[in-house]
């Protein structure tokens, strides 16, 4: 009973610690007024304020920035076009000049050419016949398996002379394609000639186009150079978002932690009462709750009290906690109006459980939905109702909801336009975004979502996109109701 009773003030104790304020006003009625005054405040606004701006600018001028960029990248693809061009029109002009020089040394050389070229043709017609015929003979004489020296002298013969009449044909064969190319000579030194012109008046065309290469290489220094100098604090502010950003989540956790913190040390308190008798109040605690900083609270304290070998359990532990502890309020109430929410055990076996199947899907293309099909003008899009006449409760479960966080997001309604909020407290309590449901920061999709079950037979799905960023988005494949037996 002791070990249980140390247990019990060492909890109790973390509590009041916990609940002190390590700073405060020396004056405590001016103290009391501003609290009173800023109650309601948003801790992290102008946290949030400040990184609205700064996202504004480091956007912007990331956006001026890939602009320069693609200028200069226009700028060089500009200059490596010119610079191909040119260079093809250097090798045509190179090309035709050789080509030119080739005929014009034909032309000058004719004579000489024809002679050779018919001098050349007239012996091997001479010594062509008989080298064939010799081939002939010392094929005839090799073995038809090269077994032993003279099968093998007499293939090496054989081959031999077969190399000879080879190169007597491929010299007949040049010299008479020496006599073909002096055929119509002035014709082809005609078109060589226009063709030179053709290929000498490109050449010069790219080499005298405005603006020239030079020039425009100049002017890509002078683009790159300013796009240096102009961005030159585009580091700094990316540098400054990054840790604004990194700033406004730490904020919107502390604030996640204070709103947990009332309700878990009210819930520690309950949950410990009666020898942890009090647990069995967590179903219900956990129903009533209805952001996701109370049920967190509470689960944290149900494992804390209930799941864990921190509070022995026995028949008394009588525990005596003065001061404000002593204070603290029960435990925490709904903080929302009635949404028609029903509790499971409203619906006992006087009702009869029935699956509807019904197909609804964000996912177009099967992948990923398109923002843009949802976009309406700053307002939530009806996409589907869901409803069953007759019946007195309603329950929807989603697997995923993968929703652009910050931008894009899911509400559900009742049939008296109530807005459904969740068991786990996916659905925002915050003012302004009451029933969002989106992904949590780091682009987590919501998982297990479930309303619960709801009073009535209808629910309203709406969908909100700024219409950029695609994600998943989300897949109905059934939902329940119950009717009266």
């Amino acid at each position: 009973m002791k070990k249980s009773m140390k247990n019990t003030l060492l909890i109790v104790s973390m509590i009041c610690l916990s609940s002190k304020s390590f700073g405060g006003f020396n004056d405590p009625q001016m103290g009391e007024r501003y609290r009173d005054i800023h109650k309601k405040m948003d801790i992290c606004a102008e946290v949030k304020a400040d990184l609205a701006e700064v996202e504004t600018n480091f956007y912007n001028m990331e956006s001026s920035v890939r602009s320069s960029n693609q200028k200069i990248q226009d700028q060089r693809n500009e200059i490596r076009s010119r610079s191909n061009a040119l260079s093809n029109a250097k090798n045509a002009y190179n090309s035709t000049t050789r080509s030119l020089n080739e005929l014009q040394n034909l032309k000058e050389n004719q004579p000489r050419i024809s002679n050779e070229a018919k001098a050349t043709i007239a012996q091997v017609n001479k010594e062509l016949p008989a080298a064939i015929e010799l081939e002939k003979q010392l094929k005839k004489k090799t073995c038809l398996v090269a077994i032993g020296g003279r099968c093998r002298d007499a293939k090496r013969k054989w081959e031999a002379q077969e190399k000879i009449v080879k190169k007597l044909k491929s010299t007949k064969a040049e010299a008479q394609n020496k006599l073909n190319s002096l055929k119509n000579i002035d014709q082809k030194l005609s078109r060589a000639n226009r063709a030179l012109t053709n290929a000498t008046n490109n050449y010069n065309a790219q080499k005298n186009a405005e603006p020239s290469i030079p020039n425009m290489e100049i002017k890509l220094k002078n683009m790159i150079a300013k796009r240096d100098s102009s961005f030159s604090g585009y580091d700094k502010l990316e540098r400054q978002y990054g840790r604004l950003e990194v700033r406004t989540e730490k904020c919107i956790d502390m604030q996640f932690e204070a709103r947990k913190a009332p309700i878990f040390k009210s819930a520690l308190l309950t949950f410990a009462a009666d020898n942890a008798q009090g647990c069995e109040q967590y179903n219900t605690m956990l129903y009533n709750a209805r952001t996701k900083a109370q049920k967190q609270g509470l689960r944290e304290a149900y494992e804390l009290v209930c799941q864990s070998n921190v509070l022995e359990r026995v028949v008394e532990v009588p525990v005596e906690v003065p001061g404000q502890c002593n204070e603290m309020p029960p435990v925490v109430a709904p903080i929302c109006e009635d949404s028609g929410s029903v509790n499971d055990s409203e619906i006992n076996s006087d009702y009869v459980i029935e699956t509807i199947q019904t197909n609804y899907s964000t996912n177009e293309n099967g992948e990923t939905y398109s923002p843009r099909t949802y976009e309406q003008r700053g307002v939530p899009k009806l996409v589907k109702v869901l409803e069953e006449r007759g019946a007195v409760a309603i329950k929807l479960d989603i697997a995923k909801i993968d929703m652009e966080y910050k931008y894009d997001y899911l509400k559900i309604l009742d049939e008296n336009d109530n807005i459904v909020y969740d068991q786990a407290g996916y659905a925002s309590q915050e003012a302004g975004t009451e029933g969002q449901i989106q992904n949590m920061p780091g682009e987590k999709p919501v998982t297990n979502f479930s309303t619960g079950w709801v009073k009535g037979s209808k629910l309203k799905i709406f969908v909100y996109t700024d219409g950029a960023k695609n994600l998943s988005g989300f897949e109905i494949n059934n939902f329940q109701v119950k009717y009266e037996r």
